[in-house]
C-alpha cells in the first residue's frame, strides 16, 4: 500500500456529537446502507455556505476570478473529465484520437445529449458546431472573456485571430469536421493537452448567439448540459442547484439538491454553523483547529485536507555558494560536489520530525521520497510512481531515514574530504524565511535532527533568519548551503512539472554551476536523460518512464531532498467526496451522510482507495 497517496475523500465523524442538531435527528430515522457500514441520508440535499457573490456565470469567461468559478463549475462540463482516482477519462466526448506527431486530437462526441435551460427545457442538442461558436465567442475581443489564454496558448492560430491578424476563424485549430466530430490542431505537441481539455467550456451555439455578452449574466442565461442546473440564483443571498436528469451520466450524480447560503463571515463562522448543523462543510481554520484538536468531542470530526499538488517542498544544497566568508562557502563548495557528503544528509533526513512544526496531528499524510508527487500524473491508468524505477524510491521504508546509513556515508566522505583539505565541522548556513513561523520551527529541527544523527564534529548547520522582504530574492543570489525550498507546476498533470527547478540556468540549486568534477559528470548525464524524456511529446509511457529514470537519477545522487507536498488545511464535513476539481469538491459521486462516519469506516474507504488507485 501506497504510504502517502493523495485522498480525495473529505470525511466526517458526526451525529451522536450533536445531539440536538435537527439535521441528524431527521435523517437518522431513514437512509439508504452503503460500505463500510455507512448510511447514506435519505434527503440528498447538500447545504453549503459561501463568503463572497459571484459577479458572473459565465463559464466561457471565469479564469479571472475564482468566485466565478466555484458558483458554476458544477453546472458544466467538458469533453473529458476525471474519475475518481483523478484518472482523465470521457464526458462530453466518448472517445478521440491523436496524431503520431501528438498536433492534432480528433474527439467524437456523444450524440443526443440534450441542452438545457433553468427550468430542465431542453432546447437543443450537443453538436460539435456548439464549440466551435464556444472558442469563437471567448477569442472575439470585444466579448472580454478572461478564458482566452487557453486558446492562445496551445491552439494553432488562435493568438493570430484574437489579435486580429487573421480575420477567418476556419484557420484556426478547432474545427468541427462534421456534427459530431471536434478537431483540435496545436501550435505545439503539448503531452498534457488531453488532461487539460475538460478546461475547455462549452454553450449551446443558438443560445449563446441570442445572448452574446449576455450569457451569464444570471442563472437564465445559461444553456445547461452538466451534472446540476442553477435554478435559483439570488446575489447575496443564496444559489440553489438541483440535479440535471437529463445529464450524460446522471446515474452518478447522488446530491439531488444543493442549498449555497450566502454568509459575509462564513469563513470564520463555519465551523460553528456545522455543530448547529446548519452547513454540511466547513473548513476548519487554523485559529480554531487547536481548540478542537484538543476537544475529545470535536477532535474526532477533523479531517485533514487532501494533499495539494500547488507545490512541492524539498531542501536544496547550493553548488553556487555566495554566501558571507565567515559561513566559510570554498569549504561548503568542495564539500557539497562530494556524493558520500550529500548523500549523508539526504540519509540523515527525518521527514517525520520536520514536517511535525507544519502539521503536528497528520503531516505524514504529505511526507514525499520523490520530488513528483503520489496521483498526480497518470499514464493509461498507471500512477507516474508506480513505474519503474521511481517505484522504488517512492516506497522506500521510513520516509528514507537510515541513520546507520547515513553514518556510513559520513565516514567516507569525510576520508575522501579530508584529503581534499576540508576542514570540519563543515559549516551549513540554512536561512529560513522569518514571515513563515512554521518554517523557523521546522529549521530548527532539521538543524536539530542531522547534527545528532551525523555528530557535530562533522557538520555544523547554522540558522539565520533571512530579509523580511524578498526571501526569494535570497535563494535566487545563492546565498545560502541548504534551504527548504518549493516549486509549482508548469506541465499540468506531467512529471516535467517538477524537473523545471532543476533544468539548466535555473537559479535554484545552481547545479549547471557546479565545479567539481564529479557533480559535472553526473549533472550531464541527468541533463542527458532529461533530455530523452523530454523529447518525448506524446503522453505514453516510454515518456513517463524516460522521466521515471531521470528523477531517480538525481535523487539517488543526492542533488535535492524531497520533503512533503503542499497542505489544503483541515475540514469538517457531512459528505463522502471520491473526486474534486482543484480546490473545489466536486458534487458528483458524493453522497450526503445520515449517521456518523466512525474512524473504522474511514479506514476502510481509505485503504480500499489507495488499493484501487493503485490497480488502475
Amino acid at each position: 500500500m501506497k504510504k502517502v497517496l493523495t485522498i480525495l475523500l473529505i470525511l466526517l465523524v458526526a451525529g451522536s456529537l450533536f445531539a440536538g442538531g435537527g439535521r441528524q435527528q431527521q435523517q437518522a430515522a431513514a437512509g439508504v446502507p452503503g460500505p463500510h457500514g455507512l448510511m447514506y441520508a435519505a434527503d440528498q440535499t447538500l447545504r453549503v455556505v459561501y463568503h463572497a457573490e459571484a459577479t458572473s456565470l459565465n463559464w466561457l469567461s471565469t479564469a479571472d476570478s475564482a468566485l466565478n468559478w466555484h458558483a458554476v463549475s458544477q453546472a458544466q462540463t467538458g469533453l473529458v473529465s476525471t474519475d475518481q482516482y483523478r484518472i482523465t477519462v470521457p464526458a462530453l466526448a466518448e472517445s478521440w484520437s491523436i496524431s503520431p506527431d501528438g498536433n492534432v486530437y480528433t474527439f467524437n462526441l456523444r450524440r443526443g445529449l440534450p441542452w438545457v435551460d433553468y427550468q430542465f427545457n431542453i432546447i437543443g442538442h450537443l453538436t460539435a458546431h456548439d464549440f466551435v461558436e464556444s472558442a469563437r465567442w471567448t477569442l472575439t475581443p470585444e466579448n472580454l472573456s478572461s478564458n482566452t489564454n487557453i486558446y492562445v496558448s496551445h491552439i494553432r492560430n488562435a493568438a493570430e485571430y484574437y489579435a486580429g491578424t487573421i480575420t477567418d476563424f476556419n484557420q484556426v485549430g478547432w474545427r468541427a469536421l462534421d456534427d459530431y466530430t471536434l478537431q483540435v490542431t496545436l501550435v505545439a505537441p503539448r503531452p498534457f493537452f488531453l488532461d487539460i481539455m475538460g478546461a475547455y467550456t462549452v454553450a449551446y451555439a443558438p443560445f449563446l448567439r441570442q445572448q452574446g455578452r449576455n450569457f451569464g449574466v444570471d442563472h437564465t442565461r445559461l444553456s445547461y448540459i452538466g451534472p446540476y442546473v442553477i435554478t435559483v440564483f439570488e446575489p447575496d443571498f443564496r444559489r440553489i442547484y438541483e440535479k440535471n436528469p437529463h445529464y450524460w451520466d446522471a446515474g452518478n450524480v447522488h446530491i439531488e439538491r444543493v442549498v449555497a447560503t450566502y454568509n459575509a463571515q462564513a469563513n470564520m463562522i463555519a465551523p460553528e454553523l456545522f455543530l448547529r448543523g446548519e452547513t454540511d462543510f466547513a473548513n476548519i481554520d487554523v485559529a480554531v483547529l487547536d481548540r478542537w484538536m484538543q476537544d475529545p468531542q470535536l477532535s474526532p470530526i477533523v479531517v485533514p485536507g487532501e494533499p495539494s499538488h500547488v507545490f512541492m517542498y524539498y531542501y536544496i544544497m547550493n553548488f553556487w555558494p555566495n554566501f558571507d566568508e565567515r559561513h566559510e562557502p570554498r569549504n561548503w563548495n568542495l564539500a557539497v560536489n562530494n556524493l558520500n557528503f550529500r548523500r549523508s544528509l539526504y540519509w540523515a533526513f527525518n521527514r517525520r520530525a520536520a514536517i511535525g512544526a507544519r502539521d503536528p496531528f497528520n503531516g505524514e499524510m504529505m511526507l514525499l521520497n520523490t520530488i513528483t508527487p503520489w496521483a498526480f500524473a497518470t499514464v493509461d491508468g498507471i500512477d507516474y510512481l508506480t513505474i519503474p524505477p521511481i517505484n522504488e524510491v517512492a516506497n522506500r521504508p521510513n520516509w528514507q531515514f537510515e541513520p546507520d546509513r547515513a553514518r556510513s556515508y559520513r565516514d567516507a566522505a569525510i576520508r575522501e574530504l579530508t584529503a581534499q583539505g576540508v576542514t570540519f565541522p563543515v559549516k551549513i548556513l540554512l536561512p529560513y524565511d522569518p514571515n513563515d513561523t512554521a518554517m523557523g520551527l521546522e529549521v530548527q529541527i532539521v538543524s536539530q535532527q542531522l547534527m545528532e544523527t551525523l555528530g557535530s564534529q562533522y557538520i555544523e548547520v547554522i540558522i539565520e533568519a533571512g530579509p523580511m522582504t524578498n526571501f526569494l530574492g535570497l535563494r535566487r543570489e545563492g546565498e545560502f548551503a541548504m534551504l527548504r525550498s518549493r516549486n509549482g507546476a508548469v506541465a499540468p498533470s506531467d512529471p516535467e512539472s517538477w524537473s523545471y527547478a532543476f533544468e539548466r540556468g535555473m537559479n535554484w540549486s545552481f547545479p549547471d554551476l557546479a565545479t567539481g568534477p564529479q557533480t559535472i559528470q553526473i549533472m550531464n548525464e541527468y541533463y542527458r536523460l532529461l533530455d530523452i524524456a523530454k523529447s518525448n511529446t506524446l503522453k505514453n509511457m516510454d515518456r513517463y518512464r524516460a522521466f521515471a529514470v531521470a528523477e531517480t537519477f538525481l535523487l539517488d545522487n543526492a542533488i535535492v531532498i524531497p520533503f512533503s507536498t503542499d497542505t489544503e488545511g483541515y475540514y469538517a464535513s457531512r459528505t463522502v467526496v471520491l473526486d474534486g476539481m482543484g480546490d473545489i469538491p466536486r458534487w458528483k459521486g458524493q453522497r450526503v451522510l445520515s449517521e456518523p462516519l466512525r474512524g473504522d469506516a474511514f479506514l476502510g474507504i481509505y485503504e480500499n482507495w489507495l488499493r484501487a488507485r493503485e490497480g488502475n
